[in-house]
């Protein structure tokens, strides 16, 4: 997994890119508990997670079954603009991809945006996502 999509003290990192828009969005979620938002050259903190709240997002990308599930290929979906998340948890890595995103959904990852929104509110942020 590169660096760039998810860096080194990162477990968790979605991606959002709208080439028909110029649009290419990230949020990195790190075990330090920053969780870090990032638009072309911007970067900014959204929020800090506590350690309870960092233990609880990394539950949430297992407990979504975003860890099993494959990509959705998006076949048919016309002005798609994909969105990968990719985690490191435990020693393992992994991404899965929606490339007809946002026309077609994605359980896992609706499972995981739901639960990291909670945590994120919680910690004093706004929930970004990919869309927005």
């Amino acid at each position: 997994m590169s660096d760039e999509l998810l860096p080194p003290g990162a477990f968790l990192t979605w991606r959002y890119v709208d080439a028909h828009r110029g649009i290419d969005r990230r949020q990195v979620y790190y075990d330090d508990g920053r969780v870090e938002a990032v638009e072309g050259d911007d970067r900014w903190v959204l929020c800090r997670f506590t350690r309870e709240q960092v233990a609880s997002a990394r539950a949430a990308v297992t407990g979504s079954g975003l860890t099993a599930s494959g990509s959705d290929q998006g076949a048919a979906t016309y002005d798609a603009a994909p969105v990968t998340y990719a985690w490191r948890l435990d020693g393992e890595e992994g991404q899965v991809t929606n490339t007809g995103y946002p026309a077609t959904r994605h359980d896992a990852i609706d499972r995981l945006d739901a639960a990291l929104a909670e945590l994120e509110e919680a910690a004093g942020g706004w929930p970004l996502l990919a869309e927005d």
